[in-house]
């Protein structure tokens, strides 16, 4: 298996005419200057509002990429000697929820710097006070793409947990054209449904584990780098 299982600007089934699915453009790099993924990773359908026959053949095309980098994860970490990635698995309502690579050598740890590599991560979504219960409550994981590598120092003497940075974002067809209906050779200017969109700002370091608030994958303990289930980084 690969950490990058597709290609760049690849096209999905449903995205040629008469189909006119996004999900390529939207989460594969693409184009003649290639960028990451926007992802996208729910849409939110507004009622009252048109629906596009492309957001119903995006929401098939956006199950199957989750399902095949799910499939590809568990492949990849098969190989490694742990049962679970770092962000999955039997432990993951306590201390082991969080961030997983699509492979375990996509983060690496090198004179004091970790890098983690530009691809696809099973990230949590960070929990939220329900406004109703005022209880807090845990959200999906969903597959995010990080365009480039990303790296942060750390010291010998760290005792912390190093993750992902992210903001949750509802955009718009005011704010990303590409939304507004594509149903004919010209788009239509007409409103459908918002995305649901995961931005990862960098990465962030700190000495207590809150999953709450960041998705974490590395432990620094003592200059031993590893993934929270235990797995070494070199």
């Amino acid at each position: 298996m690969s950490r990058s299982p597709f290609v760049n600007g690849q096209n999905t089934p449903l995205e040629l005419e008469p189909y006119n699915s996004r999900i390529g453009e939207s989460e594969f790099r693409y184009g003649p200057s290639p960028t990451g993924s926007k992802n996208y990773v729910l849409i939110g359908f507004r009622p009252g509002y048109a629906l596009q026959a492309s957001e119903l053949n995006e929401i098939q095309e956006q199950f199957l990429l989750q399902q095949t980098l799910t499939v590809t994860m568990i492949s990849n970490w098969a190989g490694a000697s742990v049962t679970t990635g770092p962000g999955w698995g039997s432990n993951d309502t306590t201390n082991l929820g969080g961030l997983t690579p699509l492979s375990p050598n996509m983060v690496t740890a090198l004179n004091n710097v970790i890098t983690f590599s530009a691809g696809w991560y099973l990230a949590q979504i960070p929990t939220y006070i329900n406004p109703q219960s005022g209880t807090e409550e845990r959200n999906f994981k969903v597959w995010v793409y990080l365009e480039e590598n990303k790296t942060i120092n750390y010291n010998n003497t760290d005792t912390d947990q190093i993750g992902f940075s992210i903001t949750q974002e509802y955009v718009t067809a005011e704010e990303d054209t590409s939304l507004y209906d594509n149903s004919l050779s010209t788009t239509n200017q007409v409103l459908g449904s918002n995305r649901y969109q995961i931005v990862i700002n960098g990465l962030v370091k700190q000495s207590s584990f809150n999953t709450s608030k960041f998705p974490m994958a590395v432990s620094v303990s003592n200059g031993n780098v590893s993934y929270l289930n235990g797995y070494s980084i070199v």
